[in-house]
């Protein structure tokens, strides 16, 4: 299970282990600088022979010169060279490099604008492992920093980057100057919360999470410090499944939706309910659609409303209120055109609905002017993109995104709702706070149709029991998952809503192994 935090967090829970827990920082260093090497053999196989680390003089050089010595113990030959003077460097920094002094001649002391190091660099060395700064940085490199960063992106060797691209910003993600443009960051303990953004994506390359040793106590004890959805997390939240249970144990779920020219959407948020795992899916839409809904849902029932020139409104609230009655969980949203008529229907019915619904697209915009009314809905799930929710928030979709950390857990917990933010990364808020972070850069997913299989996932999963926030993180992750399947299989490009359908049932199959110990989980 992995976290991820603001660079301002790292610093306080790092304070209190060594200050409150008592655990020394040399441990905590040791840790992490051995789980970095086991990460980098991992991800980088087989691993050079000549490796090239450059330090810097804090203790994310300290970092460094614990891999140094680690991959020497190893057989690999090491060339380090440290930014800094000896009584320059931090405590532990200083006492890693007289460590090392004792195992090899090849330690240089250097400043960054160092002809040796330089031409070091310029010889492509087939690995480079760029420890010089960590997250204290702020603002713009200064003297021969910019230089050396820009000799070591221009080399063809590849790069790790420990605990974070040197140059690159915590936080925003966005640096104002050069920074490294690392192959693989190994990053310490938590994922820092800017290099999930797409604009740190060119300086952070593939990113794993090396064990600092924080005991799991202290980490879920600071607010802001969020959980990443992965597959471990994902496997716990799966609903059980027993072998002789009947449909009607698992769920009833009920997709509304749809609209002229926009069949499309409610039967792909039908069809990924069903692969949920869901017993009973119903598809209620206008009557003029029904044909449709009924040759593309052969395993659904369908429920056709009375509609308005192909577009359901006021005169069908009786009736999809019945629909209702008897359902676990309602998927609202996908299709229902922007027309007056719909948005008071979609008011109307979730504000008297007694049950669990989640809310996507066009019944997201319904509430553009009624936002408060979201405050009296219990057990509601929002998953609108930045458009749709800068709607709601009458601001553009770049300020949304922007601010997409700050935005989701502030309104979540105002309008009582657990709100998923589409986009990278997914941003997930509960009611009580807490937040979840699913991240799976994948432009296959950039396609109309996508997100209707995230709701009826979603929807799905509420159906079975699962609260709002569970449901939402259990979606979110079955739907990385497909997606990642599916450009494996097909690539990005053509990869389309429907392939995602299909491609639940291996998720979900490899996450019901996990679960039940049919095999051993890596």
């Amino acid at each position: 299970m992995y976290f991820a935090t603001t660079s301002e967090k790292v610093k306080v829970i790092d304070r209190k282990a060594t200050k409150e827990w008592g655990l020394p920082s040399s441990l905590l260093m040791e840790n992490a600088g051995r789980s970095s090497v086991k990460v980098i053999r991992e991800e980088i196989s087989p691993l050079p022979e000549e490796i090239l680390v450059v330090s810097g003089k804090g203790n994310n050089g300290g970092d460094g010169l614990v891999i140094a010595r680690r991959l020497i113990d190893l057989g690999f030959q090491v060339e380090t060279f440290v930014l800094g003077e000896r009584g320059q460097l931090a405590e532990e920094t200083e006492r890693n490099v007289e460590l090392l002094e004792r195992m090899t001649e090849r330690v240089n002391y250097c400043s960054p604008g160092d002809e040796l190091l330089v031409d070091s660099i310029e010889k492509n060395p087939p690995l480079i492992i760029d420890s010089i700064f960590g997250i204290g940085i702020e603002g713009e490199l200064r003297g021969n920093y910019p230089e050396l960063i820009d000799v070591i992106n221009n080399s063809r060797g590849k790069t790790v980057a420990i605990d974070i691209p040197s140059g690159l910003p915590a936080d925003s993600g966005s640096p104002p100057g050069p920074a490294v443009e690392a192959d693989l960051t190994v990053t310490m303990g938590f994922i820092k919360l800017g290099t999930l953004l797409p604009v740190a994506k060119k300086y952070v390359g593939r990113q794993r999470v090396a064990s600092v040793g924080y005991p799991e106590v202290l980490i879920r004890k600071e607010a802001e410090v969020w959980e990443m959805v992965d597959g471990q997390v994902a496997r716990k939240l799966l609903p059980d499944r027993p072998s002789g249970g009947h449909k009607g144990d698992f769920g009833r779920l009920l997709v509304v939706g749809g609209s002229t020219g926009m069949t499309g959407a409610p039967i792909l948020a039908a069809k990924s309910g069903a692969r949920s795992g869901t017993g009973l899916v119903y598809l209620a839409g206008p009557k003029s659609g029904n044909q449709v809904f009924e040759a593309n849902l052969i395993e659904g029932l369908t429920v056709p409303l009375t509609d308005e020139g192909g577009y359901l409104g006021q005169g069908s609230v009786d009736s999809l209120r019945e629909a209702a009655r008897g359902k676990d969980a309602v998927a609202l949203g996908p299709g229902l055109g922007r027309k007056e008529g719909t948005g008071e229907l979609v008011v109307n019915f979730l504000g008297q609905l007694s049950k669990p619904a989640v809310l996507d697209a066009d019944g997201v915009v319904a509430f553009s002017d009624k936002v408060d009314a979201l405050e009296e809905i219990d057990e509601l799930v929002l998953t609108p993109h930045p458009g749709e929710l800068a709607r709601l928030l009458d601001t553009t979709p770049g300020e949304v995104d922007k601010k997409r950390y700050e935005i989701v857990p502030d309104l979540a917990q105002k309008l009582g709702v657990t709100l998923l933010l589409k986009g990278v990364p997914t941003v997930i808020g509960a009611p009580t706070g807490e937040v979840a972070l699913a991240s799976c850069p994948n432009s296959g997913l950039a396609k109309g149709g996508s997100g209707d299989v995230l709701t009826g996932l979603i929807g799905g999963f509420l159906a079975q029991d699962l609260s709002t926030f569970s449901a939402a993180r259990l979606g979110a992750w079955v739907h990385c998952k497909a997606g990642k399947l599916g450009a494996e299989k097909w690539g990005q490009d053509s990869l389309q809503p429907g392939d995602l359908i299909k491609l639940i049932s291996p998720a979900l199959k490899e996450l019901r192994k996990e679960k039940e110990g049919l095999y051993e989980w890596k």
